[in-house]
């Protein structure tokens, strides 16, 4: 299941963020947590964010700019949108 929100601004979305993790986060002891950033992205760049998820126990792997095959489902919807334009 996911959950998202668009935003108008590129700051950081601390704020979604906190409250994601406070409603959706799995307990510690669960193992395997990760987060996908994309290398040249804004969110891999705040420390918030990273210590945010850090906190929460969340492996950051890296994915290659420009390459949203790389996140599996999350960017889903974004192939298919680009693919609908094509």
């Amino acid at each position: 299941m996911l959950h998202g929100k668009c935003f108008t601004s590129k700051a950081p979305p601390i704020e979604f963020l906190n409250a994601w993790l406070s409603n959706y986060n799995p307990p510690a002891e669960v193992q395997g947590k990760y987060a996908c950033f994309d290398a040249g992205g804004d969110l891999r760049k705040c420390h918030d964010v990273l210590d945010m998820f850090a906190k929460s126990n969340y492996n950051i792997e890296l994915t290659v700019p420009e390459h949203s095959h790389q996140n599996g489902p999350v960017e889903q919807l974004h192939r298919m949108i680009s693919e609908a334009m094509r």
